[in-house]
């Protein structure tokens, strides 16, 4: 099982704008999950893994909490990723 968080130098100042993948759905490396916004600029935040979405604990318009685990998923990390840090479990 992988912990998906948002690294702090993005959560820190990012609300969720709209979200990509439902609980339940399989996701590929290179994914769009989810975008994150800040100060009229979005980013698209995508997978570095693959596997089934088991949870999801973001809310669109809500600020990101650094530390805090966004998504959990049922798979394996493929790759690094410049947004998201991956812990498994």
């Amino acid at each position: 099982m992988l912990e998906i968080k948002v690294k702090d130098y993005i959560a820190s100042v990012c609300n969720v704008g709209s979200l990509f993948v439902n609980e339940g759905d399989f996701v590929k490396c290179g994914d769009n999950l989810f975008n994150v916004e800040s100060q009229k600029i979005s980013t698209v935040i995508k997978a570095n893994f693959e596997g089934k979405v088991l949870d999801i604990n973001l809310t669109r318009g809500e600020y990101l909490e650094p530390g805090v685990v966004v998504l959990t998923v049922d798979g394996k990390v493929i790759e690094e990723s410049e947004h998201l840090s991956v812990e498994q479990k």
